[in-house]
């Protein structure tokens, strides 16, 4: 009911195990997980309730292990982060125009306030 056995604790193997039974199970995580069995004995049954160990997230919208629904990245995207964590701001930045090209190749030569050059 909850998945293909694979192996058996040694406790468990041996009979030697207390009030539970650790038991190696494959699983499909795409199906819904069960909460208990009903373990059938000559004249009775009872219920036993199935915890699980080290169960992996598993998102049910894209079937991938790793996440869940809450966190998975198709259905709530977010804005990347800079290093800080705080939401990277995107500027669309316009062609700079081409440098003028260089009327004196002297490198000492001085320049009044209304010039610039390039070096």
């Amino acid at each position: 009911m909850v998945g293909t056995p694979i192996d058996i604790d040694g406790p468990t193997r041996n009979r030697t195990f207390g009030h539970y039974a650790r038991i190696l199970v494959d699983i499909d995580l795409s199906k819904r997980a069960c909460d208990e069995i009903l373990v059938e004995r000559d004249g009775f049954a009872f219920k036993v309730e199935v915890q699980y160990e080290r169960k992996p997230l598993f998102c049910h919208h894209c079937y991938a292990i790793g996440h869940n629904v809450s966190t998975c990245r198709w259905l709530h995207p977010q804005p990347p982060k800079d290093k800080n964590g705080r939401g990277k701001q995107i500027i669309i930045a316009e062609a700079t125009p081409p440098k003028p090209s260089r009327q004196n190749n002297d490198v000492g030569a001085s320049t009044s306030a209304n010039e610039s050059t390039w070096t």
